[in-house]
């Protein structure tokens, strides 16, 4: 579900994605965390999100600060197509 949210905020904002990955974070050291990774044109940026807000989104509800995070990593993203 996050992976089509996330590609979809990408292509409102003229991205195209080539790969879009959620990574557990307990390999990490984030027990509560997922990396979600995003990559274009060779480029990659990586933001962490809390397992609650994944679930959030899975109900239907997507709250302000996963949408944040999502929209703040793809404009790092665009930065660096730039």
């Amino acid at each position: 579900m996050v992976i089509e949210y996330v590609t979809d905020l990408a292509r409102q904002m003229g991205l195209e994605l080539s790969r879009v990955t959620l990574s557990k974070g307990q390999t990490f050291g984030c027990l509560d965390a997922r990396l979600l990774s995003l990559c274009a044109q060779d480029r990659l940026v990586i933001e962490t999100v809390h397992k609650s807000e994944l679930d959030s989104l899975q109900s239907g509800v997507c709250g302000d600060s996963l949408e944040l995070k999502i929209k703040s990593a793809l404009i790092r993203l665009k930065m660096l197509l730039d």
